[in-house]
């Protein structure tokens, strides 16, 4: 019986040698297990009409095309693009894009709420004499109501008029002096050509709502009288506005230039006048000029397109000043547009290349934006680039992916530390 025990004890440790032994064919054992179970889970997937795995399946599954499957509750649909997915739906599957699958090895990461730029506005305002009447009092009751709106709140505004009065000159009654105009039965100063003569501005650029009522106040504390010399306005605007975004770089900064007639005094050449603008518009950080038209005034849409927002906004102050109202909110819409300052870890610094933009539309599934390399890389499709590669401060969406969420609503969430998502060449 003893020679029994004995033997069979020898038999065991002939077969597995020792414990280490042991484990290592425990775990080539496991390995050959799953991989089996992997093959299988994938002819799985290819039989099943949606192309996805079973439910339940916490870490995803591979698409048709190479992405993997970020699914919780679901199956991956069509498969992957390849280079990692540009939307991921979190709850019911990735779409036909794919995405990053979740589980034991989704990365460790911290998402922040995408903060837009903040967004600074100087409103030039024409006070010239053709202004009088009800285009004074629509424009005025259209600022008003713009600057008490909570929908303006956190944004900055400043203004100025124009023209100017020369300030060095003094006007009383005809025959007028040099200097001076006719008006009626009186004097008035001739208008200014000296972009100096129109700053410092009226009202300094500060945030509403608190900046709110000085710019009511600017506004009862003049009135219209003069021609329409654009020219020195835009200039001095304009210096007022590269100073302004060099010294806040992370600002989104714009002029808003109102005005209902043709350039009349001092420069009158529109492409001169124009060329103000584009300069500002190709400043380190851009100054966009957004043109509002108080009727159909053709000088202002070359100053927009020169100032880089394209074509200017024409309202009717017949209408009251609701249509200027209106055109006042589509520049705010505009402007905020789709940049986002890059998010400030609680400690550190981001890593740029560890940086995903994640979208999630009114109703839907959570998307993920591919980086691009520069907005020449859009080219129609959804993506993301950085202002400055290699130190970025901003976030850019696509003109595709920009459209996308100002359609759809929704939010736009930053996510450091997981592994990029970049589009392919193309």
């Amino acid at each position: 019986m003893a020679k029994l025990i004995t033997s069979r004890k020898q038999s065991q440790s002939d077969t597995s040698e020792s414990p280490v032994r042991r484990r290592a064919l425990a775990s080539l054992r496991w390995a050959a297990g799953l991989g089996a179970a992997a093959l299988a889970l994938a002819q799985f997937g290819a039989c099943s009409p949606s192309g996805g795995s079973p439910k339940e399946v916490s870490n995803g599954g591979s698409g048709n095309n190479g992405g993997s499957g970020g699914f919780i509750n679901g199956g991956s649909s069509n498969g992957g693009d390849g280079f990692g997915g540009s939307f991921v739906d979190a709850n019911g599957g990735s779409s036909a894009s794919g995405g990053s699958g979740g589980g034991e090895d989704a990365c460790a990461s911290d998402t922040y709420g995408g903060k837009q730029l903040p967004l600074d506005m100087y409103i030039m305002m024409d006070r010239s004499g053709s202004m009088d009447g009800a285009n004074w009092t629509a424009v005025k009751s259209a600022i008003t109501t713009f600057v008490q709106s909570p929908d303006s709140d956190g944004i900055g505004v400043g203004i100025q008029f124009f023209p100017a009065e020369d300030p060095g000159v003094s006007c009383l009654f005809p025959p007028c002096p040099a200097g001076c105009v006719p008006f009626g039965n009186l004097c008035i100063p001739q208008d200014s050509c000296d972009p100096n003569d129109y700053l410092p501005p009226a009202v300094n650029i500060a945030p509403l709502p608190g900046v709110g009522s000085s710019i009511i106040a600017a506004m009862n504390n003049t009135g219209p009288g003069g021609n329409t010399p654009t020219m020195p306005a835009l200039q001095s605007a304009a210096q007022v506005m590269t100073t302004y975004a060099a010294q806040n770089p992370t600002h989104k900064v714009i002029i808003v230039l109102a005005s209902d007639g043709e350039p009349s005094s001092c420069e009158t050449d529109i492409n001169q006048i124009a060329n103000v603008a584009a300069v500002a518009a190709g400043f380190n950080p851009p100054v966009i000029t957004y043109a509002i038209g108080i009727g159909n005034v053709a000088a202002m849409d070359t100053i927009a397109a020169a100032g880089g927002s394209g074509k200017a906004i024409v309202v009717d102050t017949a209408q009251g000043g609701q249509d200027f109202l209106d055109a006042m909110n589509e520049i705010r819409g505009q402007a905020l547009g789709c940049e986002y300052l890059m998010p400030t870890p609680a400690e550190g610094d981001a890593d740029p290349d560890k940086l995903n933009v994640r979208y999630t539309p009114e109703g839907g599934s959570e998307e993920v934006f591919p980086r691009v390399s520069d907005a020449s890389q859009c080219q129609g499709q959804p993506g993301w680039y950085y202002d400055n590669p290699t130190d970025p401060s901003k976030i850019i969406l696509c003109p595709a992916s920009c459209d996308r969420v100002k359609n759809l609503g929704g939010s736009v969430n930053i996510e450091l530390g997981c592994e990029q998502i970049i589009a392919p060449p193309r």
